[in-house]
């Protein structure tokens, strides 16, 4: 059965480097791939290649929760049967709702298991983010297993206390991680995350969409 985990959080907030740490500390295993979806940055496709040996692949002309939504399945089922990865990672665009997405897996027709899902939250720039974005930014909270802060050396310790309280009254007893990035992050997640795996719906009707098929990159 395929793993799937997503590691979702607003631009800038550390979504490549926790995927890349952990590719390091081996949290996914061998060989697994990488679909990127986040279309308003530039692709880190070759850096990730290079550096931890990944596959990726790239959808980024819309949002696999909604506008590529039926792309995405047909994508996402024909990658696990004709290749079959042991582990997919999913980086979502970072104005995607966390929710829509895990209801996409939904329809799957294929058994899978979600691994991991989490969130990381810029802790510099959390008031601005929760301002501008508040649904969506408070939705792939609410959403994750797990919510990672970053940057957190580079705030104040009474100001990361008060992100803290705040993000632990909305998300109650999940966990959230702020630790410095040279932490060792697999075993922290291995606690933090419950693995979940799910029947194939057979019974699943997908829209199909004409536009923003993947492209598999490094393959």
């Amino acid at each position: 059965m395929v793993k799937i985990s997503v590691v979702s959080g607003f631009l800038g907030s550390g979504k490549t480097t926790l995927i890349k740490k952990l590719l390091k500390e081996d949290y996914f295993g061998k060989n697994p791939y990488l679909i990127e979806n986040d279309y308003g940055v530039v692709n880190l496709d070759d850096q990730l290649k290079n550096e931890v040996g990944v596959q990726m692949l790239d959808m980024s002309s819309g949002c696999i929760c909604c506008s590529l939504v039926g792309n995405f399945l047909v994508e996402l089922e024909e990658l696990i049967r004709m290749r079959q990865p042991e582990h997919i990672i999913i980086e979502p665009s970072s104005v995607s709702k966390l929710s829509e997405l895990q209801n996409v897996f939904c329809m799957l027709k294929i058994p899978y298991e979600l691994y991991t899902t989490v969130t990381v939250v810029d802790a510099i720039r959390f008031a601005q983010n929760q301002y501008v974005a508040e649904e969506y930014f408070w939705d792939q909270m609410k959403s994750a297993d797990a919510v990672v802060l970053s940057k957190v050396e580079k705030v104040s310790k009474e100001t990361l206390a008060s992100i803290c309280r705040q993000i632990q009254e909305k998300i109650g007893d999940r966990k959230i991680i702020c630790e410095p990035w040279d932490t060792a992050y697999a075993p922290l997640l291995e606690k933090a995350c419950r693995p979940v795996s799910y029947e194939a719906n057979v019974s699943a009707r997908r829209l199909m969409l004409p536009r923003g098929r993947m492209r598999f990159k490094g393959a």
